[in-house]
């Protein structure tokens, strides 16, 4: 492997010959949905939709709805996409509340899928899901694959993600001419991204649990967007497919990489230091806590060898560069 490690199948940058589609974005006015627009609208004609002010620019116009209001269905059905890349599957929760956050996922989800259903021009359908959806704990197995059964306690998050996962499996025979992706994506890790475990990772003190050290597996903030967008384009695109980079390293050796300092507390002193982040404006979701005590590694075969995609670094670059970025 060279140092920047294993490149993604049609990661270079060359020019795009394919059919113009008309790509419909949910989730536009995030990060990740902000890259990727930018990706896809030298190429396509993009349409983004979200109901929050856009974290970054693009040309493209940001339609304001609600997906789970009637005029954002008659909206899709009127605009009549080929491809649909839903990306608000996000935790918002930080953003909006736990209550507004669950019913933007879940509902607007499902009226999604259901304007989806009604629109004969949508042939692909990419869904951005989570590793997260494994959820994470002591007796949960050390290696995750697409098969492995989902069941367990899950968080508001992880209860989400498999409602979300769930409308997809209910819509997919009824449309058998249509590809369904869905992206389990890692955690993302990088210094543009500002999610919670990113802002968390790079503090200068990072507290943690005493007695526990997590196995963690990240995905670089640029390969996340260039997974969703390449998805897009792949006509073999079809299925769930865990997406990370290679390799993992434990919670302890991620800090001393980043040359940061890890503070052991014990569960109540941990409670106490998070508490007072969030209030900085740092908080940490319950899922995220949870991966950071336990870890999660997922098996990413179906990515490389049925989805055709590699990212383009190993789970410690994305460390490095995630660290030489940060203020």
């Amino acid at each position: 492997m060279d140092s920047i490690g294993r490149h993604a199948i049609g990661f270079e940058p060359v020019a795009y010959t394919g059919p113009v589609e008309r790509v419909l974005v949910t989730g536009a006015a995030s990060w990740i949905g902000g890259r990727v627009v930018q990706e896809l609208e030298p190429h396509h004609e993009v349409i983004a939709v979200d109901e929050l002010e856009p974290k970054l620019a693009f040309a493209a116009r940001l339609h304001r709805y609600s997906m789970d209001s009637l005029d954002f269905a008659q909206f899709l059905v009127d605009r009549k996409p080929t491809t649909v890349i839903h990306l608000q599957t996000l935790d918002r929760s930080a953003e909006i509340g736990n209550t507004r956050s669950r019913a933007g996922a879940v509902q607007g989800a499902q009226a999604l899928f259901g304007a989806i259903e009604r629109v004969r021009s949508v042939h692909h359908v990419v869904v951005k899901s989570d590793a997260a959806i494994y959820s994470t704990g002591p007796r949960h197995a050390s290696v995750l694959s697409e098969s492995t059964r989902i069941s367990g306690r899950a968080t508001r998050y992880e209860r989400n993600l498999r409602d979300i996962e769930r409308f997809v499996a209910d819509l997919k025979p009824s449309m058998p001419e249509v590809s369904f992706t869905v992206l389990r994506l890692g955690p993302i890790l990088g210094p543009a991204v500002g999610n919670p475990i990113s802002r968390y990772l790079t503090l200068p003190v990072v507290p943690t649990l005493m007695g526990y050290d997590g196995r963690l597996q990240f995905l670089y903030e640029d390969d996340a967007v260039q997974a969703i967008v390449f998805a897009s384009r792949s006509t073999a695109a079809d299925g769930i497919f865990n997406v990370a980079g290679d390799g993992i390293l434990y919670l302890s050796r991620l800090l001393r990489i980043g040359r940061r300092l890890g503070q052991p507390l014990p569960p109540p002193l941990l409670k106490q230091a998070r508490r007072f982040l969030a209030v900085s404006g740092i908080r940490l979701p319950e899922h995220t806590a949870n991966l950071l005590k336990y870890g999660r590694y997922t098996t990413t075969d179906r990515m490389v060898t049925n989805l055709g995609f590699n990212p383009a670094h190993t789970t410690r670059q994305a460390v490095e560069r995630t660290y030489r970025g940060a203020r």
